[in-house]
This record gives structure tokens, sequence and C-alpha cells, in this order.
């Protein structure tokens, strides 16, 4: 998807051994990354989760399903600053929107991310 002449990418490999990784980029007007992040989705302790590390080598942060439909899974961690939801729904056309949302401070912010599925070059 593109915003404010950026392009934010993510690409997901397919399923295998219990889990699907990712990468996600935000690369600028002027040809620049700047923001990336690493991504699995694995059971961890039992329970479906959304593993992120920001920058390779960064802290990692885990996000347990606390909804997973055929459509749609939100993962959740209260105890994090912003974002503390993240959620994925697939479109009736078959692409895909995400969705970050929580607190900062005492406001209620949210992100959109109205992803169009393309072919990897």
């Amino acid at each position: 998807m593109e915003r404010n002449g950026a392009v934010v990418e993510e690409m997901w490999n397919k399923p295998a051994a219990g889990s699907m990784m990712g990468m996600g980029r935000t690369v600028s007007a002027a040809g620049k990354v700047t923001e990336s992040e690493f991504v699995e989705i694995r059971p961890e302790a039992g329970v479906l989760s959304y593993v992120v590390q920001l920058k390779l080598g960064g802290p990692i942060t885990v996000f347990p399903a606390s909804k997973v439909t055929a459509t749609e899974v939100v993962f959740s961690n209260p105890d994090r600053d912003f974002p503390q939801r993240i959620i994925y729904r697939l479109q009736p056309d078959g692409n895909l929107f995400a969705r970050v949302e929580g607190r900062v401070g005492d406001k209620d912010r949210a992100q959109d991310f109205p992803y169009k599925r393309a072919k990897c070059e």
C-alpha cells in the first residue's frame, strides 16, 4: 500500500512446521527504509501468537491471539505500549486488511493498512 508517498509492504511465506514467517518495511518517497519488522505467527505457551521484532536483533514482543475466525484474527497484548491489538482480516476480494490499535496516554489510537495482494518479483 502507499501512504503519504511511502510504500508499506508486508510479505509472508506459506505456513510450514506450525508457523508463518513474514517481514514488513516502509520505504519513503526518497527511497530509504524508514521502518522494518520481522514477524512469526506460531504457538507460544500453547496459544497462537504474533511474535514481532521491530529491528533485527531488537527485543521480541509477543501478542497472543484473543480471537480467531475463518476470516479474522486479533492478537492482543494489553501490557504493551502502542499498539495493544493487531488485527488481520481477509476481505471478500482476497485482499488483506490490517489494523493496529490501542491507547496512547488517555486517547484511543488506530492505524489501518488496507493491503493489496501483489505478485513477488
